[in-house]
């Protein structure tokens, strides 16, 4: 199939959570059991399969989408046995800053920054990569390509995950500046032409 590199459609962060946890995403109240203080969360059970994705009511768009990819973004990093990070630290820091730092200059921003600590850290990193590579597969695979090729090495013929999404392989474009803060506040795009049953492909032929 053939046309730009493009992100996951809108509805496939339901689908992705109904093939894992056999119910879309769930949207409760500020401050449910199921978020606690959060404004979103994968929860998994004792076996570390994934019970459920819940996501604030309160959340608005560009938000939302935000943290209901992040979110999924966990659930494939633990179902993919919670992707290596090793020699990718400077990468997936480099795509944690991008898409996440409120400013342009500065410190780099991690996920020290926003709370995380020791063995939170290079999941919270790895998850950021996972929806970088879900929202715009030409800027991870420009900026961080080993990190992209590492994705898509644990995802793509996992027996759990092949079925429902596909990272692809195709080399980038070049990537114009301004890319990283278009994910600091992206939407998905309301488009299905990238659906095949529940198989969804984050980017595709040129």
């Amino acid at each position: 199939m053939s046309g730009p590199d493009v992100g996951l459609p809108r509805e496939a962060l339901d689908e992705i959570a109904k093939a894992r946890t056999g119910e879309a995403i769930r949207y409760v109240a500020p401050g449910s059991p199921e978020l606690g203080r959060d404004v979103g969360r994968a929860k998994f059970g004792s076996s570390g399969e994934p019970d459920h994705v819940a996501l604030s009511r309160s959340l608005e768009e560009p938000q939302r989408s935000r943290v209901a990819q992040h979110e999924i973004g966990h659930v494939i990093d633990q179902t993919a046995g919670e992707i290596p990070h090793g020699g990718l630290n400077a990468q997936l820091r480099s795509v944690y800053n991008d898409i996440n730092n409120p400013q342009s200059f500065g410190k780099p921003f991690g996920p020290e920054q926003n709370g995380y600590r020791g063995a939170e850290v290079p999941r919270e990193l790895m998850t950021e990569a996972i929806r970088a590579y879900m929202a715009d597969p030409n800027y991870i695979k420009t900026v961080a390509p080993e990190t992209a090729a590492r994705i898509r090495q644990y995802v793509n013929d996992n027996p759990k995950l092949r079925d429902i999404i596909q990272f692809n392989s195709v080399g980038p474009a070049a990537a114009g500046a301004g890319v990283a803060a278009g994910l600091y506040d992206w939407s998905p795009p309301a488009t299905e032409d990238d659906r095949f049953g529940a198989l969804y492909r984050a980017g595709r032929a040129t």
